[in-house]
């Protein structure tokens, strides 16, 4: 078997038969996922290992598709500056030099996505599966972002909590990488900004907390064992020297230079070498670095918007941490 995307390009804003048909691929492909993405033009990725033939057979269905039922035609330049931001902001503004519509490509992937070695290839795949298992039925609808938050909750609870640093307070939790990735928003706003991202997600977990209570016995224990399955993984892989913290980046080369852009509490852990060896083979922080990086793909296929999953991050802090804790750093 290869290691394939197959990639459908469409106008994001219609509904389209191939969701259905991605929706069924993932959920009987053990080997393959989704995720979607802007770089040249808009469009759904799935990706996995699969057998040739089994690659050409589900590129023809897609062509299919997409013959039936082409997608409209969007203004390119339209969505260059509507991308141009993000294409910044992630260092990648060749992903708008060629804008195709109405196309499918595969391409055979050799570069383990850019990942050090194939353990880390597999545990990317493993986690997209994982949540394919659990929300694929719900891919290409709307959502709500409490729902999700209800059903990992059980998983943010059950990790272990281990004071890594005692004098930086430098903890180890299900909670610790929500409430920094929170601090990280709130810290990269203005003021007037912050204090309206403060309101709405105050207000808005007023109203969530009494449901997020009255639901908490109804959860998902199948999603709970198998992010318990990829926290025992990641341990694994840690102690046996396939991933770290940074994985798969490199501290020197691409941390370092820039930490001046860094909150001071990450930069504060990042600099030290004592708290960032500490950090560096921690089992949960580990695993939620890695839990997190793909939940994030998934929640733009659950149509949550980018804030509430911020919000998210918010809701299982405000659990843990008093407000203190919660304020600019």
């Amino acid at each position: 078997m290869k290691l394939y995307e197959i990639k459908y390009f469409l106008d994001e804003a219609i509904h389209s038969p191939v969701f259905d048909y991605i929706r069924h691929l993932v959920t009987v492909e053990e080997q393959l996922s989704v995720k979607q993405s802007w770089e040249n033009g808009y469009h759904l990725c799935l990706f996995g290992y699969l057998e040739e033939q089994r690659c050409a057979h589900i590129t023809h269905q897609l062509e299919q598709i997409q013959k039936v039922h082409p997608s409209p035609i969007y203004d390119i330049e339209e969505f260059k500056q509507r991308y141009l931001k993000v294409a910044k902001l992630t260092q990648a503004e060749s992903g708008l030099d060629t804008i195709f519509q109405n196309d499918v490509q595969v391409l055979e992937k050799n570069d383990f996505y850019s990942f050090e070695n194939s353990e880390q290839l597999h545990l990317y795949l493993l986690i997209h599966h994982t949540f394919d298992k659990h929300f694929a039925q719900n891919y290409f609808i709307e959502n709500q972002i409490l729902d999700i938050i209800i059903q990992l909750y059980p998983f943010v609870q059950a990790l272990p909590e281990t004071m890594l640093h005692k004098e930086s307070g430098l903890q180890s939790n299900g909670y610790a990488s929500h409430l920094s990735h929170y601090v990280g928003l709130i810290n990269s706003l203005k003021e007037h900004d912050r204090d309206k991202v403060r309101a709405r997600f105050d207000a808005q977990i007023q109203e969530d907390l009494p449901l997020f209570e009255a639901q908490l016995n109804k959860d998902n224990p199948g999603l709970l064992k198998d992010l318990m399955n990829i926290y025992e993984v990641v341990g694994a892989y840690v102690d046996e020297g396939f991933i770290n913290f940074f994985s798969p980046k490199n501290y020197e080369t691409d941390i370092v230079p820039y930490l001046h852009l860094y909150n001071e509490r990450h930069s504060m852990v990042f600099k030290n070498q004592e708290t960032r060896e500490k950090l560096l083979l921690d089992h949960v922080s580990c695993t939620n670095k890695w839990i997190l990086n793909v939940l994030y793909e998934k929640l733009v296929l659950l149509k949550i918007k980018p804030i509430e999953k911020f919000y998210m991050n918010y809701f299982y802090s405000s659990l843990k941490y008093d407000q203190a804790a919660l304020e600019v750093r």
